[in-house]
């Protein structure tokens, strides 16, 4: 319980749109989404400048009409309420170019996936944990974020996440 970091992969995995995701993993995400949508006590951790939101909304799986899944009633929900502080709390992400500012600038962590690094500095701000459910990055990198103050919340721990890319 409390706030939240939602990564994209678990609104998508709640609406039934991730093909290798349990039944539970999926339960474990709509759990998530409906704890933060459904209590006044918990907040979703967003950015100013609506990164999180604008990859929510063009990630081309879910429907702002809010149907037929849960990740799309969140999608719908966080449109309604980005701007409210009492559903969502707003932080401001700095940039050079492509580059967060806050992201820790260590060789462990060079090849981690420049779409995830704003979640990544949201928990880093606020020490809330990133909840993901199946994108293979947070769990290759779980260490290496742990020891840069980036905590991971893993909603599908029974997921067989992808061999890790070496470049």
């Amino acid at each position: 319980m409390g706030n939240a970091i939602i990564e994209t992969n678990v609104a998508i995995t709640a609406s039934k749109k991730h093909e290798a995701a349990s039944p539970q993993c999926v339960e474990n995400c709509i759990h998530k989404i409906l704890e933060i949508k459904n209590d006044i006590n918990n907040k979703l951790i967003l950015d100013l400048n609506d990164e999180v939101f604008t990859e929510y909304h063009d990630n081309g799986y879910l429907s702002m009409s809010g149907q037929p899944g849960v990740g799309d009633i969140f999608l719908k929900w966080v449109h309604t309420n980005k701007e409210n502080p009492e559903q969502c709390i707003k932080l401001t992400l700095e940039k050079d170019g492509d580059n967060y500012l806050d992201f820790p600038g260590v060789p462990e962590l060079e090849d981690f996936d420049l779409n995830d690094r704003k979640f990544a500095v949201l928990s880093i701000m606020s020490g809330v944990p990133v909840s993901n459910a199946t994108d293979s990055d947070w769990k290759h990198y779980e260490e290496e974020l742990g020891e840069n103050g980036i905590q991971v919340e893993f909603l599908c721990p029974d997921y067989e996440f992808k061999e890790k890319k070496r470049g």
